[in-house]
């Protein structure tokens, strides 16, 4: 019963940063768990996922049903769900020619919000190892700030932007000399509203609080401990009693040390939503309930915003870490850079998922990293099932959907608040992606992602078919997992 009792006795702040969530009153949380009849988790609470699902083996095999006006009732842990009868209705086919494959990623589809850039800095990226090793003359247009020996690239300070690009575009050795553009967490905060991990505990076909359908994958899996996901962001509070189990190690890339706490609050919460521990009568779950956590800060102290160098560094070595199958990063920034792109396609390259946030501007401008070639940007989407008000919208920004608003998660100070943002529609999804890959660990990467669009519900299309304001529409985790 020490689930009921944090959450309703606790005195519940709002964090005080400007990315800080914002935190129901006590009041409002106990009414959410009396509503919902959650006193400790449970996995057998929640809402019934809805309809007969789109059916595939594990070739990709797609049968897509129309779903409206069917159920489909939750299955408590360790009943196996019956095999559904023979499957109906056409290939999951893109219904609206899916997404502009053909748009470059690198440009913009629609004004937006302001590129930032951080003053006096250019990355340098470096044709090879061998040019990274033995180039002299970068030196002599600025201080080498730090190395991203993985992606041969270094920082640079220089007194004249311009002026050092021109000239390291004219030296062989490099391949390109780019802005450093400056990244922000992807949130929005808003006044109090009650919920209970409604983006769980429903399917995505329902019309009000349009979830995940998580609690049916976890009839399936609870993640694996031998996997673990990569946080980078602003730290995690280690010692918080439902992120401590989860082993949590990791570097802190902005000051290149190993003080990789949480003063912010925002990567406490991202890491919660994708993989605090569960079913373990305390507090919340995360989507992965058992997969360990790798803690990659990428912010100075307690800021909120980081640059591109450091997430690119920060990608890279994430995906080299052992056991990391999924790195989610919650920040995005207006640039293109090819540096922040290629740390995304590395890690795909070494079989791992990465999974960004679409940012929070209600813009189709390109975003990144999440709008990178091989990148899954998540959009955020209401309990209404629409569009969340903030989040960024089209290709290349949005290749799935995800709740974002009103997420119950842990906080800094040991207990829980309400989020809003994209940030968090991001880790629900990096989470889904993790317990896909505890059950098929030897799976390629695009194996995985190809299963989050069939397997995502479009209110404006069905299954498996892309519009601007949903991407693929919402994964439904159990059809995802199956």
């Amino acid at each position: 019963m020490r689930s009921r009792n944090l959450v309703r006795y606790v005195a519940v702040a709002v964090v005080a940063f400007m990315l800080g969530g914002v935190v129901a009153s006590t009041a409002d949380v106990r009414n959410a768990v009396d509503a919902t009849g959650v006193s400790s988790l449970s996995l057998a609470a929640g809402g019934a996922g809805q309809g007969q699902p789109p059916v595939r083996d594990r070739q990709g095999k797609l049968n897509l049903p129309n779903l409206e006006g069917t159920t489909h009732a939750p299955v408590p842990i360790g009943q196996p769900e019956r095999t559904p009868g023979p499957p109906t209705g056409t290939p999951g086919q893109p219904t609206q020619g899916g997404p502009p494959e053909n748009l470059p990623r690198n440009a913009h589809s629609a004004p937006g919000a302001a590129e930032q850039k951080v003053p006096n800095q250019v990355i340098a990226v470096f044709r090879d190892s061998n040019a990274f090793a033995n180039d002299t003359a970068h030196r002599s247009v600025g201080q080498v700030v730090r190395e991203a020996r993985g992606l041969n690239a270094r920082l640079l300070q220089v007194p004249d932007v311009e002026a050092a690009k021109r000239a390291l575009q004219n030296n062989p050795n490099i391949s390109s000399a780019e802005d450093n553009f400056v990244a922000e967490p992807a949130f929005t905060p808003n006044d109090p509203y009650v919920g209970y991990q409604w983006g769980l505990l429903n399917p995505p076909t329902v019309t009000t609080n349009r979830g995940l359908r998580v609690n049916d994958a976890w009839n399936l899996t609870q993640g694996s401990s031998g996997i673990r996901i990569a946080i980078l962001d602003t730290g995690l509070t280690w010692w918080h009693s439902d992120l401590s189990p989860k082993s949590p190690a990791g570097y802190n890339f902005a000051e290149q040390n190993y003080d990789w706490g949480d003063c912010n609050g925002h990567g406490t919460a991202t890491g919660g939503t994708a993989a605090a521990r569960g079913n373990n009568s305390n507090g919340v779950a995360g989507v992965d309930m058992q997969a360990l956590i790798y803690v990659g800060k990428i912010v100075t102290g307690c800021n909120k915003t980081s640059d591109y160098f450091t997430m690119g560094w920060a990608i890279d070595t994430a995906s080299q870490w052992g056991g990391t199958k999924t790195i989610n990063m919650s920040f995005s920034g207006y640039g293109y850079s090819s540096y922040l792109c290629n740390a995304v396609s590395n890690a795909r390259g070494r079989n791992v998922i990465f999974v960004g946030s679409a940012g929070n501007d209600n813009t189709s401008a390109a975003a990144y990293p999440a709008s990178c070639p091989g990148a899954v940007g998540v959009g955020a989407t209401d309990q209404n099932g629409n569009r969340a008000s903030f989040s960024n919208y089209g290709w290349p920004n949005v290749y799935v959907s995800g709740p974002g608003t009103n997420i119950l998660t842990p906080t800094m100070d040991g207990w829980y608040g309400w989020w809003n943002g994209t940030s968090f529609s991001a880790p629900e999804v990096a989470g889904i992606v993790s317990l896909t890959w505890s059950r098929y660990p030897t799976a390629a990467a695009s194996t995985i992602v190809s299963w989050l669009r069939y397997y995502s519900y479009n209110p404006q299309c069905g299954w498996g078919c892309y519009t601007n304001d949903y991407g693929y529409g919402v994964p439904d985790a159990y059809w995802v997992a199956l």
